[in-house]
């Protein structure tokens, strides 16, 4: 069960890692783009930075210190459970911010069949609404991932401390195991008698 949840662990890092790069970069390309066109776009694009960069500075530096020493403070199940619901409230808020901004201030979801001007028309409104929706979508993925991570990460917790595993919240999230005991002490009793009469 702890190799399954260390696989787990490190493909749901990974792939925020990947999604985050891919959002930073846009994100970084929109604020270029800002700087050029004299837009501002450091609104939400500030936020998806912000998001990205902390997604990079501390998710390798978690799966770095879990492989060279499992049980510092990063791998702890409580430290990785607070940190990344940060982490994926920051990415949900990412999401939102920028599909409020992709409406109101691009215009994006709006018909350009009439005469409405909005200021992607002015910088290329195609490449600006995509860059948004880049945004939008990779952020929504990150928030969703870390969110259901971190319910499943809790839910692991509350069944491994249920059954008196000790110390499950102090030890590594990779090595927190629900089922260390595979029978509860209710099924032992019951199982040692099974075993006595069978012996006899």
């Amino acid at each position: 069960m702890a190799v399954t949840i260390r696989v787990v662990r490190f493909v749901v890092m990974a792939t925020v890692i990947l999604f985050a790069l891919v959002a930073l970069g846009v994100a970084v390309a929109l604020l270029l783009t800002g700087s050029i066109f004299f837009i501002p776009f450091t609104s939400y694009a500030a936020l998806a930075i912000a998001s990205g960069v902390l997604t990079l500075l501390t998710l390798p530096a978690m799966i770095f210190f879990e492989i060279i020493k499992p049980n510092r403070p990063t791998s702890r199940t409580v430290v990785e459970i607070i940190w990344l619901g940060v982490l994926s409230i920051l990415w949900l808020a990412t999401g939102a911010v920028v599909e409020l901004s992709s409406v109101g201030f691009f215009g994006c979801d709006v018909d350009n069949t009439d005469d409405f001007f909005d200021i992607g028309d002015a910088i290329g409104d195609p490449v600006t609404c995509q860059e948004n929706s880049v945004i939008e979508a990779f952020a929504f993925m990150n928030g969703i991932i870390l969110i259901v991570y971190v319910v499943s990460l809790i839910v692991v917790s509350l069944v491994a401390s249920r059954r008196k595993n000790v110390g499950v919240n102090a030890s590594a999230s990779s090595s927190t195991s629900a089922f260390k005991d595979p029978m509860p002490t209710s099924y032992v009793s019951h199982f040692a008698v099974d075993n006595a009469s069978d012996a006899v």
